[in-house]
């Protein structure tokens, strides 16, 4: 809260409900799933936020866990490090420099999200998938 009081880029905001959610995170440009690795649970994790964030057509970054990191390259749906201070710092700063790179990430993100929904998931998977997706329209 402190800091979104002294940096415009920062917004604390109160609780969005669920069907709300991927609408209000679009007019962001990366979402961040950084995870720290403290059980192999942390390690080969999918946290919803990773797919909230796909929905809502934002270049993920990702820790650099097997599970998140399979689904970002054969997607392309962001990039990830290694879940330190320094990598993320380095990489926010890397963000700041090439915004229109990453613009250019996000409307691709959309595509590569459907064809997934289309040709890899089952009925029942891509239904979900499809609820998703539409909330971004």
């Amino acid at each position: 809260k402190k800091f979104s009081k002294n940096n415009n880029n920062i917004h604390f905001s109160k609780s969005v409900s669920h069907e709300l959610l991927v609408q209000f995170i679009k007019s962001a440009n990366v979402g961040l799933c950084i995870i720290e690795k403290i059980s192999l649970s942390d390690y080969y994790c999918l946290p919803n936020k990773f797919f909230e964030f796909a929905f809502a057509n934002l270049h993920i970054l990702a820790s650099d866990f097997p599970d998140m990191k399979r689904l970002i390259n054969t997607y392309s749906l962001g990039s990830y490090i290694t879940p330190n201070y320094n990598s993320l710092i380095k990489k926010i700063k890397f963000f700041e420099n090439h915004r229109n790179k990453i613009k250019i990430k996000k409307k691709t993100c959309r595509f590569r999200m459907e064809l997934t929904v289309q040709n890899t998931y089952g009925w029942i998977q891509k239904n979900n998938l499809k609820i998703g997706l539409t909330l971004i329209k």
